[in-house]
């Protein structure tokens, strides 16, 4: 079986199924497990011959039990880094990628914070934490899974001259908070999730409150406990779908908040902070 006989088969099972054809990556990716060699390699001799069995096995459970492909290969992809990932492990997305960008320009602004411990609330796999990691000498992941910390463990193994917690409750984090990027489950339980989502953990998409919010519930126990320092920087990623009623919630914390969209122009990211955000800099760190 050779790489444009694979392909073709793929291509037929994202037909039959009506998945997105757009999906040379993980075509790559599925030849590279096979045959061992890498994708320039591959890209470069299309005419290689390997199992077909294994080939055809590998293809119909992405394509027919809708499993992310991340879980084949125990690895994810982020910025410019790749990381360890198991099932039951939320998958990072694009758009928590555009948070990490957000935030190192920030930096740039206000590298006072550098001297602080950097939280990644709700870490997952840790890609927050450990593509900042350059920018602090210590770091806090909190992680309520056991399996998602596990990965986080292997994530930070080559983080050797840095400070290192993980935490497991974020409403038993006891810690003072003066910089903390989160990714948290935002979505509604009557909101919908794509296919490949729905084999991924549901409680990093949905918080077990019905009625109310993950960041609204964490910002009231952070500031009941007064965990807030003075100086203070927090950038969440949030549910632009539900923004009006999150917002009302918001407001009712007295916390001073700045929103910042995506690329694709969508209300994506909350920032609360103590500080005062000139315009032209929230213009500058924003998409």
């Amino acid at each position: 079986m050779t790489n444009n006989d694979v392909l073709l088969f793929f291509q037929k099972k994202l037909e039959e199924k009506k998945l997105n054809q757009n999906l040379s990556h993980l075509f790559l990716f599925l030849l590279t497990k096979v045959t061992n060699y890498s994708d320039i390699f591959l890209i470069l001799n299309k005419k290689i011959n390997f199992s077909e069995h294994k080939a055809k096995k590998l293809i119909k459970s992405y394509c027919e039990k809708n499993i992310p492909y991340q879980y084949f290969f125990c690895k994810c992809f982020f910025l410019d880094k790749t990381f360890y990932i198991k099932k039951k492990v939320f998958v990072p997305r694009p758009e928590t990628e555009q948070l990490v960008v957000i935030v190192k320009k920030f930096l740039t602004y206000y590298p006072f914070f550098k001297a602080y411990p950097l939280i990644d609330l709700c870490s997952g796999t840790g890609v927050i934490g450990v593509s900042l990691a350059n920018f602090f000498e210590e770091i806090f992941f909190v992680e309520k899974s056991f399996v998602a910390r596990k990965c986080i463990k292997k994530n930070i193994k080559h983080l050797k001259n840095k400070k290192i917690k993980i935490f497991c409750n974020a409403f038993k984090f006891k810690k003072k908070i003066t910089f903390l990027v989160s990714n948290p489950p935002y979505l509604k339980k009557n909101e919908d999730i794509c296919n490949f989502s729905k084999n991924e953990p549901k409680n990093a998409f949905f918080y077990k409150s019905h009625e109310n919010d993950f960041i609204i519930d964490f910002l009231e126990y952070a500031t009941k406990n007064n965990l807030l320092n003075k100086k203070y920087f927090l950038i969440f990623e949030i549910n632009f779908h539900n923004l009006e009623m999150f917002l009302k919630k918001l407001k009712n914390i007295d916390l001073k908040f700045y929103l910042i969209k995506d690329l694709e122009n969508k209300t994506r990211f909350l920032i609360i902070t103590s500080l005062n955000i000139l315009p032209t800099i929230l213009n500058q760190i924003s998409f």
